[in-house]
């Protein structure tokens, strides 16, 4: 009988945590709906991690169909009941299933894989080995009543690795098949006949599975982010951060109007005119006003006319004016 040749599978690693010029570059690759579910996420590493998650998947769907990442149109449809909107994600394509490339992507913490392979179903997971809460019990409702039996009889320190294990098998056979929470993980075989569910090279501190319909080889590889021409440096304080957003580049430039009064050229101007009806609020040449829970409302004013001890200053702007320099009530 002639031996079947295996598929060629291949797991790319992805590092999350990108420059903040990278993760612009990878933006631009998502549609809107991708755009929408990026913005949702409150925290910012959240976000960054998922734009890069994402935009490393079009990248990489993008080389293998020679195509440009933004160009790749997803579809989801449910193979159980055609709804368009609640299916495994693969590439929209009129090729027949045989034919397709397919994908699966996972993440934890600031790791993330894509599996892809040509004709067949793929899954993908991957877990970071971070301790469990009540691990016990959770085992408990995995694993069957084998493999749980022989997971209690395992020493403590090699539980978690153990349990990763089973999980990230299960849950790549899982999105596989695409059968989502419809199934209890319990009644999910490790090893599905039929399958290949293997491990890969999985980056430090993570376990990682890869299941594909069929008999395949695996090859891992490490993706590379997009070079960027202007990249920006990497924040280490907060007040780097504060320093390159708009409200920080307008509280810089109030500062610096400080200075210019401290020191004043031959030549002052105005910096910004507001008009208030009466008298200027203050009475001091200076006002420095802080606010570290929102920057946003710091003020800087600067009434250089004020220093001088002239009654009249030639200077001096018609009543009901200021010359100041002040950061916006809103970005």
């Amino acid at each position: 009988m002639a031996r079947v040749a295996p598929r060629n599978v291949t797991v790319w690693t992805v590092d999350l945590d990108q420059p903040p010029a990278v993760v612009d570059a990878l933006r631009a690759h998502l549609d809107d709906t991708e755009v929408r579910a990026a913005a949702s996420r409150r925290a910012d590493v959240i976000r960054s991690r998922y734009v890069v998650a994402h935009g490393a998947l079009r990248s990489i769907l993008g080389g293998q169909l020679g195509v440009a990442p933004a160009e790749i149109v997803f579809e989801r449809r449910c193979l159980r009941c055609g709804d368009p909107a609640h299916g495994k994600p693969a590439v929209a394509s009129d090729a027949l299933p045989e034919a397709r490339v397919q994908f699966s992507l996972s993440h934890s913490g600031s790791v993330a894989v894509v599996a892809v392979v040509t004709g067949a179903r793929i899954g993908v997971d991957v877990e970071t080995l971070r301790p469990r809460a009540r691990l016990d019990a959770l085992a408990a409702r995995v694993l069957d009543s084998e493999d749980h039996a022989n997971w209690l009889d395992l020493p403590d320190v090699a539980q978690l690795g153990a349990f990763l294990e089973r999980w990230t098998a299960k849950e790549a056979y899982v999105k596989a098949i695409g059968a989502g929470i419809t199934v209890p993980l319990r009644d999910v075989p490790t090893e599905p006949d039929g399958w290949t569910v293997t491990s890969f090279e999985a980056p430090p501190g993570t376990v990682g599975r890869v299941a594909i319909e069929g008999y395949a080889v695996v090859r891992t590889t490490a993706w590379t982010p997009p070079a960027v021409a202007d990249a920006s440096p990497e924040w280490t304080r907060p007040i780097d951060k504060f320093r390159d957003t708009a409200v920080g580049s307008v509280f810089a430039a109030g500062l610096l109007g400080l200075r210019d009064a401290l020191e004043p050229p031959k030549k002052e101007e105005i910096a910004i005119v507001q008009d208030y009806a009466g008298d200027p609020p203050f009475k001091d040449p200076f006002v420095l006003r802080l606010d570290p829970d929102h920057p946003e409302d710091s003020i800087v004013m600067v009434r250089p006319w004020l220093r001088d001890h002239d009654d009249e200053p030639a200077s001096r702007p018609a009543p009901g004016e200021f010359s100041d320099t002040e950061s916006p009530s809103s970005n």
